[in-house]
Formats: structure tokens, sequence, C-alpha cells
């Protein structure tokens, strides 16, 4: 009985790895799809193009957020960290995790946050800006809903009745059925 015990229970344990390594590749999909809809977009002419202004930018941006429902904000921030929004109104992003990442080369994704701004829930993504010589010219940056997560999760079930739900570096939940 108790080596029978044993080996169950190693079964188990191996097949609960086997299942979380693969509803971990089902999210990294998911959001690496994100990302390249979000590198589509950094790739539009108008953002490379200098003698579009930064308000004709911001307008464009505008409209392109308004097609996907989770998009809350599509802003482009040049290299100095400045972003100015078709409202008018410029920020300064210097400081801040997201661009400081992006600025460097990397895409980014942060952990669901309230925003400075309207103090929604929100996931930030980034991702660099190229001209045609391959330097970084600026970051497109992505608010969406910070609900995105868990929405891309809440069709993962474990078992017949378990549940998906995704923990950050911090072990902080970001993504539960269960908001």
């Amino acid at each position: 009985v108790k080596i029978s015990k044993k080996a169950t229970l190693e079964k188990i344990d191996e097949h609960l790895v086997d299942k979380a390594l693969d509803t971990a590749e089902i999210i990294n999909g998911r959001i690496v799809s994100f990302f390249q809809y979000a590198e589509g977009i950094a790739r539009t002419p108008i953002l490379r193009d200098k003698t579009y202004s930064r308000l004709d930018i911001a307008r464009f941006l505008e409209a392109e957020a308004k097609i996907d429902k989770d998009m809350q904000l599509l802003a482009f921030v040049d290299v100095d960290g400045i972003s100015q929004l078709a409202n008018g109104k410029s920020y300064n992003c210097k400081d801040r995790e997201w661009f400081l990442t992006a600025i460097s080369g990397t895409n980014f994704i942060s952990s669901p946050y309230i925003s400075r701004t309207d103090e929604s829930l929100i996931i930030t993504i980034a991702v660099p800006i190229y001209d045609d010589f391959k330097n970084i010219i600026g970051v497109l940056m992505c608010d969406i809903s910070g609900m995105w997560l868990s929405d891309r999760t809440k069709d993962i079930v474990v078992g017949e009745s378990g549940v998906c739900y995704v923990i950050d570096e911090l072990g902080v939940t970001i993504a539960d059925p269960d908001i």
C-alpha cells in the first residue's frame, strides 16, 4: 500500500508539473500575440516619419486604441521619455520601468496596477519603436484593461474543476477567475 501510494503521488506530481508547463505555454502564447500586435502598430509609418507632428501621431494612436475593446491608451513616447496625448497633454515617462525597459530594446509587460491618471486597474505593455536603420526612436506604450490576463486565463481548466491563476515574481496573484 505504501509503495502504491508513493508511486501514485509521484505520478500526480509529475502530471501537475506537466500541466503547469502546458498552461504556462498557453498563457505565454497569448502574451506573445499581444506583443506581436503592438509591434505591428510600432512599425506603422506615421510613428517613424518625422514630418508628422506629435499631435498627429497621438490622434492616430487614439483612433487605433478605439479598435480594441481592451485597449485603454496607446501612446508614442520619444527617447527623452515625453509623450503627448490627443487631448494635448504631455507626460514625462522617463522614470517608468516600462519606458526604461523598452527604450533599451526589450519588450515589457507589467503586472496589473492602479493607474496614476484615472485610478483604473491597468496592465502596461511597451515595445521599442525602430527607424529604418534599426535605431530605437521611441517606445509604443499600451495601457490595457487590468483584467486582460484574468480574461485570457478563464477558459483554462485543470482537471475537471481546477482553475488557472497566475502569480508574478513577487508571489502576488495577478490573474484569477475570481477577480
